[in-house]
Formats: C-alpha cells, structure tokens, sequence
C-alpha cells in the first residue's frame, strides 16, 4: 500500500481549512468582535478565543477517528508507519504534535504571556516546514515521523509498508506448490 503523497494531503488540509474558517467566523460573528482594543494592544476576545477552542476541537476529530473531514471526503486515514490501524495513543500524539503552535497560541493568549506567543510562532514554523517532508520518499510530515504514522488510501487494505512505495504484506507467501516430473 503506497503512502499518501504531498498533494492529495495538501488538498484535504485546504478543505478542512475552508470548514474551520467558515464556521470559526460564523461563532466569532455571533458571540463578540474579533479583538477588542486594551493599551494600544489589540486583546483577544471571547469570540476569537470560542474560535480558536472550536479549530482545535475540529482537528481534534483527525486525533480520534484517525481522518479529519477534509480527509474523508478525498478517501485518505492516519494509520502507523507499517500500515497497520494506528491505536488512539498515536492518533492523539500526532494530534498534539500537528496542532502544538495552535495550542501554545492559544495558551498564550488566555494568559497574555507573551513568550508563550513567540514559542508559538517557532513551533508553528517548525510544524509547517516538517510539512514539506512529505514531499521526501518516506512520504511523511514532522509530526508523522514523531508519532509514528503515515497517511493513505481509505480503500486499501490494511499491509506492512516496506519503505519502497511498494506494498508488502503481513504474512509470507504460500509456498510453490511441489513440482511433478
């Protein structure tokens, strides 16, 4: 079973993008302004904060069925590294790993320290360009690595992945059957 490359991955992303935008502007809309100004600042308010809380709820969705809805809808699941069914543990590692620059964000918003900010911003940059990685022939972002896991086709069947492209399977072949003459 062939491992998921950049583009299908990308696509899945933007999808899931579209949805979080929408509905995260629909609850700032309808629970407060954006930001509201404090010393010269600008302060998040309740509303940005409800849609910050939301986007990590929606991605939180990928952490425990092993598909966001962007990746469901281009046929694409989590598994671990070999292809098996990856378990909730590692679904939820790479939760974390994939949304730690959000997190720390958000963190660092709610108390207003503000190197949690900048941390934010670094890990953010780490996690997009461990993106690219994808693009490598492992076919695995930063946070895939980490957590052991690797994305592919919802429709194929369960195989051990050998590294290759190519598929392998879990159990050896039969053996030949025996020659006559």
């Amino acid at each position: 079973m062939n491992r998921v490359g950049f583009g299908p991955r990308l696509g899945a992303f933007l999808i899931d993008v579209v949805i979080v935008i929408v509905i995260s502007t629909i609850i700032g809309w309808f629970s407060g302004s954006f930001s509201r100004p404090t010393s010269g600042m600008m302060a998040p308010s309740t509303g940005s904060i409800v849609a910050w809380i939301f986007g990590l709820a929606y991605w939180l969705i990928e952490g425990l069925t092993g598909a966001s809805p962007g990746k469901r809808i281009l046929k694409l699941i989590i598994r671990n590294q070999n292809g098996g069914p990856a378990d909730q543990n590692t679904l939820l590692k790479r939760y974390v790993l994939k949304s730690s620059a959000t997190i720390l964000m958000l963190l660092g918003n709610i108390t207003t320290l503000g190197f949690i900010i900048g941390l934010s911003y670094l890990v953010g940059l780490a996690v997009f360009v461990g993106c690219f990685l994808v693009l490598g022939q492992k076919r695995q972002a930063l946070h895939d690595i980490l957590a052991g896991t690797a994305v592919f086709p919802a429709a194929a069947r369960p195989m051990s992945y050998t590294g290759s492209g190519q598929s392998g399977s879990t159990t050896p072949p039969p053996p030949p059957p025996p020659q006559v003459g």
